[in-house]
């Protein structure tokens, strides 16, 4: 089509049912703008498509969500019955600018690459590869109530890759533990650090693993 808009949530265009049904299906929740006033006075179809950073940023602020996705998408001349789209997807994610083209999709497949796309990224960086089982030693310090030890043992018990946790020693302060998994050992390091859930002790000197509890822990 020859106008040029943003779409917003209340727009009918085929785009924003096929966004959102994907979402649902990745697991994940996708808002489009409302494209009320205070959306038009921040960011405007030129603003967007010229991909002026500070602009989306500012406009994105109120919907606080964990990652903006932007498509800039057009309608292909040649398209017959059901019309074909070509464009692209882009959004920051861990401080690196993420862009994927396409050409000659329906609105369906454009809308599913789109959510695609960021789905698979946050599930690539936080990818735990699998091994053979291992079993690793862990010491955690700052554990200091029976609540805290629950919630700790939940964090590790909600990871799909880890298989068993037990704990070995409990004392004033600290707690030892080990975790059976098919995972390394490494990523879920970088996962629960990733999250400022457990932070490394410098100081620990084995043996197995020292973490203190992070500021993401409670």
């Amino acid at each position: 089509h020859s106008s040029q808009e943003i779409l917003s949530s209340s727009d009918s265009h085929s785009f924003v049912q096929h966004l959102r049904e994907r979402a649902i299906k990745r697991g994940i929740k996708a808002e489009l703008p409302i494209m009320d006033v205070q959306d038009q006075r921040l960011i405007s179809y030129k603003g967007l498509m010229s991909g002026i950073a500070h602009q989306i940023d500012q406009a994105s602020t109120r919907y606080a969500a964990d990652i903006y996705l932007v498509g800039k998408v057009k309608e292909m001349e040649f398209s017959m019955d059901e019309p074909f789209f070509e464009g692209r997807w882009e959004f920051w994610f861990d401080n690196e600018f993420l862009t994927a083209k396409f050409k000659s999709l329906t609105a369906r497949e454009a809308a599913e690459f789109g959510i695609d796309f960021v789905v698979d990224a946050v599930v690539a960086s936080d990818a735990v590869f699998a091994l053979e089982q291992q079993e690793y030693q862990w010491v955690v310090a700052g554990i200091d109530s029976v609540e805290e030890y629950i919630r700790l043992k939940k964090i590790f018990e909600d990871f799909e890759f880890i298989d068993r946790f037990f704990l070995k020693k409990l004392s004033v302060d600290q707690v030892m533990f080990n975790i059976s998994t098919r995972a390394s050992e490494k990523k879920i390091v970088e996962l629960l650090s990733k999250r400022k859930v457990l932070v490394e002790n410098p100081f620990y000197r084995g043996p197995g693993l020292g973490f203190q509890i992070g500021e993401g822990f409670n």
